[in-house]
């Protein structure tokens, strides 16, 4: 149950993202295509394929619906997620939507203990 809260509120996520884009700039948006970089934890065996799955059903149901904007899904494994979101934010190349476990304060890093 937990995984179907969490994709469904990815999905919103990316729903949101998407219109935001599509309503940026000048001319009429349904005119242009849009990509939306997405950067994701893989969770290896620990959750079970079932999730890639998921992800990709989310993905092909929404560009269905909106057929100008694309969805590229990176799947990073779950140790990694932090450091690969943050070399790409500081490569100058961040994800449109990311899924991390990043806490901050005011900018700063804060560990969870």
């Amino acid at each position: 149950m937990r995984r179907r809260h969490f994709l469904s509120r990815t999905a919103g996520m990316a729903g949101a993202a998407a219109l935001g884009l599509t309503g940026c700039g000048s001319g009429d948006a349904a005119d242009r295509n849009v990509t939306l970089k997405v950067i994701a934890a893989s969770y290896g065996r620990s959750v079970g394929s079932s999730i890639v799955d998921q992800w990709h059903t989310g993905i092909r149901a929404f560009e269905k619906k909106h057929p100008t904007i694309t969805i590229d899904l990176e799947l990073v494994p779950i140790g990694e997620i932090d450091k690969t979101l943050a070399e790409r934010v500081r490569g100058g190349q961040p994800p449109d939507i990311a899924q991390s476990y990043v806490t901050t304060s005011h900018g700063r890093r804060t560990s969870r203990r």
